[in-house]
């Protein structure tokens, strides 16, 4: 799937800041482009770009974490070729509450910070909520997040969830007690008491 942003005020805003940074011709041309594509078909260089992201924001690399569940999919913002936003998705089932739910996990968006606050990660994200109920067909979305982006991610339509919810860590269940649960439904508000996620968190 792939989406083209050709939003004028998002461009134009881009465009200004790098007049003003920069003093120079801005690299933009004409349009942001989103595709989802698989996690294991991706090649080195654009792995490479994804790990430069990921070191940015995190320090670490996403490739070289073996704390975290592989993706499955990856949202991937473009500005012509260079890849300056993604957000990753892992489809995989859940109880909650002993109920088993059909659940699209992904991470929180990540930008670059020369790219931040011009709308580009908004766009992304509704772009993979809707790729998350549309055409992978989940029951419930799920990301966890710290308590100061709660706000943030609840203006998008998720709601933070005061679940306990467990995970599976080298075979170990082993519960979440360090950051936020958000989840989002297409239809049923879900809110229950235990979250039982079938493998590795994400």
């Amino acid at each position: 799937m792939t989406l083209v942003i050709k939003s004028k005020q998002i461009l134009r805003k881009i465009r200004k800041y790098y007049l003003q940074k920069q003093n120079a011709k801005t690299p933009i041309r004409n349009r942001i482009t989103i595709k989802i594509e698989l996690y294991n078909q991706l090649d080195k260089t654009t792995l490479s770009a994804i790990d430069n992201i990921f070191k940015k924001v995190f320090n670490r690399t996403l490739s070289s974490d073996q704390e975290w569940h592989t993706p499955h999919l990856i949202a991937i913002a473009y500005l012509r070729n260079k890849i300056i936003s993604i957000r990753y998705i892992i489809k995989t089932s859940a109880l909650f509450d002993s109920k088993p739910v059909i659940v699209g996990g992904t991470g929180g968006l990540l930008t670059l910070p020369s790219y931040r606050g011009f709308g580009i990660a908004k766009k992304t994200f509704k772009y993979v909520d809707n790729h998350l109920f549309n055409q992978l067909n989940v029951e419930c979305g799920l990301f966890i997040c710290g308590e100061q982006l709660v706000h943030y991610y609840r203006k998008l339509g998720w709601y933070r969830s005061k679940s306990q919810l467990f995970y599976y860590k080298d075979n170990i269940r082993t519960e979440l007690v360090e950051y936020c649960v958000m989840l989002k439904s297409k239809n049923n508000k879900y809110q229950p008491n235990i979250i039982e996620i079938n493998g590795e968190l994400w």
